[in-house]
């Protein structure tokens, strides 16, 4: 996918995992593999996994080793390492997490993510004044660092921020895929992802139009996020 990097502003890394659609999920319109940076449709590497029982549980379903539990509650990354919800500042600091609780686990996928040049001063004016922008998506964004090079461009999800710091719906959450399909035409690509900057665009833009008023979809802000595989070692 041809893709200009010097048009998007990074937003970090996250550490997922590909998974398989739903079977009411549009079949016709998605392939049987989803790759989603929304927590609703795949889990991510969070933070707070190490801190009690509940994270540990969430740890081993995503394939931590039950013998690497004790590691992880004390695992303490630099706030210049990793933030919120368990976005990374830099591929090297989650190349280091799957080495050390991930080994072995071949489907793991790291992503880089990116927002357009021109959303972004509209995002950070959008979510400024919040306590946990100090960490995730506005951190990076405010920086305007490229993103890093060496990965493979897969295409773009639609997805909700809240409160600034983590990603919160893909449109994929709200089966708007079908609407989209009819009014416009588009069908995402592999993964489930689209395949076009104009394409996602669009969705985007049909999202805004409803104003945040939960009808199309969840009732927060949305943005059309480019999305780069990075090898994981």
């Amino acid at each position: 996918m041809d893709v200009d990097l010097s048009a998007y502003v990074a937003a970090g890394y996250v550490v997922t995992k590909p998974v398989p659609r739903e079977s009411n999920r549009s079949p016709e319109l998605l392939s049987d593999t989803l790759i989603s940076l929304a927590p609703c449709i795949a889990a991510a590497v969070e933070l707070s996994w190490g801190w009690d029982d509940s994270g540990r549980q969430r740890a081993l379903a995503f394939g931590v080793p039950s013998n690497k539990l004790g590691a992880l509650s004390e695992w303490n990354p630099r706030d210049d390492e990793v933030g919120h919800n368990g976005i990374f500042y830099t591929i090297e600091a989650a190349r280091r997490f799957i080495a050390e609780f991930l080994p072995g686990i071949d489907e793991i996928a790291l992503l880089g993510i990116g927002l357009g040049v021109g959303m972004v001063d509209a995002f950070l004016v959008r979510h400024a004044q919040r306590a946990s922008n100090q960490y995730g998506l506005y951190r990076f964004l405010a920086a305007r660092r490229a993103l890093e090079p060496g990965g493979e461009v897969l295409g773009f999800e639609v997805a909700s921020c809240f409160p600034g710091s983590q990603v919160g719906h893909s449109w994929l959450c709200n089966m708007i895929q079908d609407d989209v399909a009819r009014e416009f035409g588009i069908r995402p690509g592999p993964y489930g992802l689209l395949t076009t900057e104009a394409d996602a665009r669009r969705v985007h833009a049909w999202i805004a139009e409803d104003e945040e008023r939960g009808t199309r979809a969840e009732p927060e802000p949305y943005y059309p996020w480019l999305l780069m595989r990075y090898p994981t070692a």
